[in-house]
């Protein structure tokens, strides 16, 4: 497609979402400014074609479907967005002053659906509703413009959720207060014990083995040696570990050069030899392993393998058009498996997908509360409950319970007001769930007890204020936690894991009209009319 050609489709484009829909954009997106993109040359031919499609559908009242070249996940803004008139009213009936819209994602709610179900709107401002105030919305539309629910943050902390077109009907968000960890009588004193000095790429923990990953470096920490990995590879890759809890001695080594192509190794004695996976190079990522089997993302899809040379996709995905995002494995079942979807363009946040038999049949998880992002981090249960961290406007952990089919946001306490930035997300196979705040501090939800424990960062560790990574769980009752100056294991007695000895409040926590050693999680339902009409 010429650039003069492009330039026109363009014009046409915004010539029809102007009179036809009131979305008027700043023109700084217009294509003659020529924004960078991350799609190469060839890509444009196509965009041409989707663009010219998409200003045909947008003279339709029906459909709001922007073409990726001028809308989508990216971070530039729409300041001079145009709202239908009720949307405009909804939002301004608790705006303090003006707003702008920041970003406009589509938002894919059932699979395989190429056209977006409806668009999630992430808009700033000065915001209240009733006691809460917030500077950040995030809106869910369908494909007419019509108000489905939302979320508002403060300070990148959600303070209230609501579902359908009235934010005004909404539930409150609670932030818990998080209790210190029980003190129990020796020799059973919970507590961090000394792990490595250095940062970790990846760590795995399989009967008397922990593998670990530095760099290009792999270390079994029972040898306490740095050893490089198989291929040699340059400082710049980046390697990841896993072995297998049913065969110690079975690990993978995943090596990633710059260009995000991975080649895999194979132990079967501990790390004493490898041998190539004879794959030759793949994109792999998440790698995990649990029981007998590894787990990864692998080319884009979901796939396991019983010895790290034959894979076995369980998500057969149109790799042009999907890819996964994250998942998450039933400890206890390997046939049942929970993904998150995206684009292959990265734009936009697509459906949550399960299958209960290995693969043969998917099936959506209705309803996730698409707030401008894809989960980064899933966990399971052995009840099929889901837990979900989306990073967005801040940190937001989501659950999904089996029993009732219905999502809900799990309010996460804070020691730092305004925490902003990533936060990391881990499960105990008994259901509790480890957060780790972008302040550094790690929350310990125990589900029995429907209690939070805050656990402080290990002394000298935290220096950079940054959350825990990586953050896993070892067994039921010990955490595995790395810090840029190194890594620590926490350790805590079962009683405490399994909420029979519950946390007291610390002498200097005073509680403002609440019994404090009563104070359970709160869940706020979110969206039960996420998708477009």
């Amino acid at each position: 497609m010429s650039y003069d050609r492009e330039t026109k489709v363009g014009e046409l484009l915004d010539q029809a979402l102007g009179e036809q829909l009131g979305l008027y954009f700043q023109p700084a997106w217009h294509p003659k400014h020529r924004l960078a993109r991350r799609r190469s040359r060839s890509w444009r031919w196509g965009f041409g074609v989707v663009a010219t499609a998409a200003a045909a559908l947008l003279v339709s009242p029906f459909f709001v479907q922007l073409p990726r070249g001028q809308q989508t996940a990216s971070n530039d803004t729409l300041s001079a967005i145009r709202l239908p008139k009720a949307l405009r009213q909804a939002i301004s009936g608790i705006t303090l002053g003006s707003f702008s819209v920041a970003s406009m994602v589509p938002v894919y709610g059932t699979y395989p659906m190429v056209s977006p179900t409806g668009h999630n709107l992430n808009v700033t401002g000065n915001f209240r509703v009733g006691s809460q105030a917030g500077t950040a919305l995030s809106l869910i539309v369908n494909n007419q413009m019509q108000l489905q629910g939302g979320m508002l943050f403060s300070q990148g902390t959600p303070v209230y959720a609501f579902s359908g077109s009235g934010p005004e009907a909404g539930h409150v968000i609670t932030a818990p207060k998080a209790y210190p960890v029980p003190s129990v009588s020796k020799p059973e004193r919970p507590g961090w014990h000394p792990g490595l000095d250095v940062s970790l790429n990846s760590f795995s923990a399989a009967g008397p083995y922990v593998y670990v990953t530095h760099g290009n470096l792999w270390s079994d920490t029972q040898k306490g040696v740095w050893m490089q990995s198989p291929a040699s590879p340059p400082a710049t890759t980046v390697d990841s570990i896993a072995a297998l809890p049913s065969n110690p001695n079975h690990a993978l080594l995943v090596e990633e050069n710059p260009a995000g192509l991975s080649q895999g190794f194979i132990t079967s004695d501990g790390g004493t030899s490898w041998r190539s996976w004879g794959l030759g190079t793949q994109t792999v990522s998440t790698l995990i392993a649990i029981n007998n089997r590894y787990w990864a993302i692998f080319n884009g899809t979901l796939a396991w393998s019983s010895n790290g040379t034959q894979w076995n996709n369980v998500l057969p995905l149109n790799p042009k058009r999907w890819q996964v995002e994250t998942y998450a494995i039933d400890p206890a079942n390997p046939n049942v498996a929970t993904v998150s979807l995206i684009p292959i363009s990265g734009d936009g946040v697509g459906p949550v997908l399960q299958t209960q038999n290995g693969g043969s049949s998917w099936s959506e998880v209705p309803n996730f509360p698409a707030i401008g992002e894809a989960p980064t981090t899933m966990a399971m249960n052995t009840n099929g409950d889901i837990a979900a961290l989306i990073n967005s406007n801040g940190p937001v952990v989501v659950r999904y319970s089996a029993k009732t089919q219905q999502w809900s946001v799990l309010p996460v306490p804070s020691s730092h007001a305004g925490d902003q930035g990533l936060g990391q997300l881990a499960a105990s196979a008994n259901g509790n769930l480890i957060y780790g705040a972008p302040s550094g501090q790690i929350y310990q939800w125990i589900r029995n007890s429907n209690q939070w424990l805050v656990i402080n960062p290990p002394v000298g560790l935290d220096n950079a204020g940054l959350a825990a990574n990586p953050l896993q769980a070892i067994g039921d009752n010990q955490i595995m936690a790395g810090y840029p100056a190194g890594s620590a294991y926490f350790w805590e007695p079962m009683s405490i894991a399994t909420g029979k000895t519950k946390a007291k409040p610390a002498a200097n926590q005073v509680d403002k009209g609440n019994r404090l050693n009563t104070i359970p999680a709160h869940s706020s339902v979110l969206g039960q009319r996420s998708r477009g009409g």
